[in-house]
C-alpha cells in the first residue's frame, strides 16, 4: 500500500484594500500585478491572480498553490497605487473558498452558557 497526500490546486485569499477611494475589480487587479511585476519582475508577472469578487473594502482572490508565497509576500510590500497611498493586507487563506466566509474567531455571546 501506498499514501498518496492530495494537495490542493489554488489557495483563496481574502485581502483588505486600505485606499481613499473605492477599488474595482479591474483596479485591484491591475494594483495586484503591479505588486508582482515590482517585487519579482517578470517571474512575478508571470504569476495569475484571479479577482473573484470585491466588496467594499474586502477582496477574494484566487492564486495557484505554489505561488501563495510570491503573491502574499508582493501583497503585504504594496503601499501607493497612481501615486495615493494604498495597502492590502491578507486577512484569511485557504485552499477552501467556503473557509473564508466563517469568522475566524466567533464571539462569546454565540454561545450559550450552560
Amino acid at each position: 500500500r501506498s499514501k498518496k497526500t492530495i494537495r490542493p490546486g489554488h489557495f483563496y485569499l481574502l485581502v483588505e484594500i486600505d485606499r481613499k477611494q473605492s477599488t474595482e475589480a479591474y483596479q485591484l487587479k491591475s494594483i495586484v500585478d503591479g505588486a508582482l511585476t515590482k517585487t519579482f519582475g517578470k517571474a512575478g508577472a508571470a504569476e495569475p491572480v484571479d479577482i473573484l469578487k470585491v466588496v467594499d473594502n474586502l477582496a477574494y482572490l484566487r492564486i495557484h498553490a505554489n505561488a501563495y508565497t510570491i503573491v502574499t509576500s508582493a501583497l503585504s510590500l504594496t503601499h501607493t497605487f497612481e501615486g495615493s497611498p494604498c495597502s492590502l493586507r491578507v486577512i484569511k487563506a485557504s485552499p477552501f473558498l467556503s473557509s473564508l466566509a466563517v469568522p475566524r474567531f466567533l464571539p462569546l455571546a454565540t454561545y450559550e452558557v450552560l
